[in-house]
């Protein structure tokens, strides 16, 4: 049974830990709180990402530790999904990759033997930064690889099973075609399309394919925002649908809502900018699509702002988090426009899942009072529904 490391069990390394010993692979996955591998180990962890608790109650080879070390030194092959957090600059925070392979230089240095094994780097970086990683890891006969996850959080493990392309950046033939071997059988009865270049090449492609999504989301809700001041707001829809129909658009991230948001998105698109400037070129659009998102939201407090004139309105709010299914505020722009309706005088509802309300109910009611009200989801408010 082969043995994969992952470090950074995360939702992403913990999804992608639990699929690979559901598919046959021993698996020993690190993270830094104590508390979190207790939950792990005794599998007592909840979690809203589907298929996670079953995987990991049925799991009997993932082995979770708070030590790199350990998962290192059992394993050929270490993943890693440790946050790279953007910077004041707009650039990746290569900090906790550092960690990393400092554990590996360090293993080194105390004389165990670290040649053979192979990093692969499941975190987006910058255009670049891999190839670094690459010379410094070389020296000790370590293989690097650059192979980030394309995955929408509240479904990471179909999107792991199922992804549209399985993207792989290295020097190395041998370290590829071990990759290539691991999705095969993660991946089962789907046939991986992957897609294999060099390492900047790859880091390039990763944050382009989100920065092209935020240009899609964007262009959908400039049309929306047209639709609504035309004055045919009821077939904004049918509008899109149309434009998607065309194969060479297609209709997917191609809906009217509330504007991009959430850990990635935001960053990539902010990360692709600030990399063509260090290059000498200026790209208008990455800029243009962060002001518009900013600017739809105005766009839509005003539009309920003079709709609804009365501020004993309530508005009810189905989620407050980036997307629907998951606990992810960062970014949020739900969040942002029920931020932005009560600081306009009006009561909201929010109904959300048991971790977004514990999050969320102590600060916002010691500022809003109650003006803010929490409720469980299932349950239902009076009001004027948020939907988008």
């Amino acid at each position: 049974m082969e043995k994969i490391g992952v470090i950074g069990i995360g939702k992403l390394g913990l999804s992608f830990s639990l699929l690979a010993e559901h598919k046959g692979f021993k698996v020993w996955g690190s993270d830094i709180s104590e508390d979190y591998i207790s939950h792990l180990n005794h599998k007592t962890l909840k979690s809203d990402e589907p298929y996670v608790e079953q995987y990991l109650k049925d799991s009997k080879n993932f082995y979770p530790t708070t030590d790199n070390i350990d998962v290192i030194g059992m394993c050929k092959t270490i993943f890693t999904f440790v946050p790279t957090p953007s910077l004041p600059t707009g650039e990746y925070d290569h900090t906790h990759i550092e960690s990393v392979i400092e554990t590996f230089e360090s293993m080194y240095n105390l004389g165990l033997d670290v040649s053979g094994k192979t990093l692969v780097i499941g975190c987006t970086t910058n255009p670049g930064y891999v190839d670094t990683v690459t010379e410094r890891l070389n020296i000790y006969g370590i293989d690097v690889v650059y192979n980030p996850e394309f995955i929408a959080q509240g479904d990471i493990i179909n999107g792991l099973r199922h992804s549209d392309i399985v993207l792989i950046g290295s020097k190395s033939k041998e370290a590829i075609k071990n990759v290539k071997k691991i999705y095969r059988q993660l991946m089962d009865s789907y046939t991986p399309n992957f897609k294999v270049m060099s390492n900047t090449a790859a880091e390039i492609t990763k944050i382009s394919i989100n920065c092209f999504l935020t240009t899609k989301i964007s262009f959908a809700n400039m049309i929306g925002e047209i639709c609504h001041n035309t004055g045919i707001s009821n077939e904004v829809e049918t509008v899109l649908s149309a434009i998607g129909d065309d194969s060479r658009i297609g209709n997917k991230y191609l809906k009217y809502g509330f504007g991009f948001g959430g850990p990635c998105l935001p960053r990539d698109n902010r990360a692709l900018g600030v990399h063509a400037e260090k290059m000498g070129l200026t790209l208008n659009l990455p800029m243009a699509i962060d002001k518009f998102n900013v600017e739809h939201h105005k766009f839509l407090v005003n539009k309920y702002v003079r709709e609804f004139p009365d501020r004993d309105t309530t508005f009810v709010f189905n989620t407050v988090t980036f997307k629907k299914g998951t606990d992810q505020l960062t970014e949020s722009q739900q969040l942002n426009l029920l931020l932005s309706l009560l600081s306009e005088g009006y009561n909201c509802v929010v109904i959300d899942m048991d971790t977004v309300i514990k999050k969320l109910k102590g600060p916002l009611e010691r500022t809003w009072g109650n003006r803010i009200k929490f409720q469980p989801i299932g349950t239902i408010a009076d009001g004027v529904k948020i939907i988008l």
